[in-house]
């Protein structure tokens, strides 16, 4: 086995992550296919509903990932209890599921449940932030970007009515 290869037992280090910094502008650089359709949708009216879909589909994917991150706590954490490690790898596919479905409702009702999806999976980074699950920062920083992804697909929605 190579020195550099870490152990598979061996949970990940908060400490190895990237500066809060760096996480930061990477997120708000996430928020760009949330907002442009929006603005590209004034200037150019006819294409706003294949715009929203686009956006409707990044966030679907983007609650996906968010979804991704509990199945990763679960995997890492082996000192939590198995019953809440098990909540966390069945609760990491449910976002992909919501996701998914908005993009089959499409539209108006697409936008509400992907804000809705978004909205309840916050809820949940909240409560592992509280037993101990992620670092404060994160929890900041996924408040402001939550707040920003939900009121575009609002938006989205409310140019859909």
């Amino acid at each position: 086995m190579h020195a550099h290869t870490r152990n598979a037992a061996s949970p990940l280090s908060l400490n190895a992550l990237p500066p809060p910094a760096v996480v930061s502008w990477l997120g708000f650089a996430g928020l760009i296919p949330f907002a442009a359709p929006l603005l590209l949708g004034l200037f150019e009216p006819t294409l706003t509903p294949r715009l929203l879909h686009a956006q409707q589909l990044y966030g679907a994917v983007i609650l996906s990932f968010l979804g991704a991150i509990h199945w990763g706590l679960a995997m890492v954490m082996p000192e939590i209890e198995s019953g809440r490690q098990r909540v966390l790898f069945i609760w990491s596919v449910v976002p992909s599921l919501i996701g998914w479905l908005a993009c089959l409702l499409g539209g108006m009702e697409g936008s509400l449940l992907l804000s809705f999806g978004l909205l309840v999976q916050y809820a949940c980074d909240v409560y592992q932030m509280r037993c101990g699950g992620v670092p404060a920062w994160y929890l900041r920083l996924r408040f402001r970007l939550t707040t920003l992804a939900v009121l575009s697909l609002l938006a989205g929605a409310w140019l859909l009515a």
